[in-house]
């Protein structure tokens, strides 16, 4: 596996200059520079809503992230406990469960009333909602981009667990 390129933020800042010059298409730009296009668009992103804050180098912003993210999912995990019966846990093996209906309005499994749930409608929520911190965060449609979108077995960073 290739190591991660590092860009300084001056490279960051010329190359983002480059894309708002509408001198040439962003996708011509970003294979010149030898990056992917909708990371210019995140460059380009960050620039506009930090300024001169913008690429405040490696370290810093990453281990706060790392943070959030990491209280993100021990709210979400509190949550679903505090409610268990309104959880739908592993929507992706329910959707491939040869034995059920997967149209059918069946999560979460084992609650005794509330709203329900077909796996397929699950899933599409999940993807919906990825669709939607995708637009936000870059600006662009995904549907309009030329990505692949793979769900792993678990979520879990140690991995492991089951779909």
């Amino acid at each position: 596996m290739s190591a991660r390129k590092q860009f300084t933020p001056a490279f960051k800042r010329e190359a983002v200059q480059l894309v708002e010059s509408g001198s040439r298409p962003a996708a011509a730009i970003a294979r010149e520079l030898g990056v992917r296009r909708n990371q210019l668009y995140k460059w380009q992103t960050e620039l506009r809503a930090r300024g001169n804050t913008a690429f405040p180098g490696p370290g810093a912003r990453k281990e706060r992230t790392t943070e959030v993210t990491r209280l993100k999912r021990e709210l979400a995990r509190a949550q679903g406990a505090r409610v268990p019966g309104r959880m739908i846990a592993s929507s992706k093996s329910w959707l491939c469960h040869a034995g059920v209906d997967r149209h059918a309005a069946i999560l979460p499994w084992g609650a005794a009333d509330g709203p329900r749930l077909s796996p397929v409608d699950a899933s599409a929520r999940v993807l919906e909602h990825i669709a939607a911190v995708w637009a936000h965060r870059h600006g662009t449609r995904l549907a309009a981009e030329d990505v692949v979108l793979t769900v792993p077995a678990s979520f879990e960073l140690t991995g492991g667990g089951s779909a």
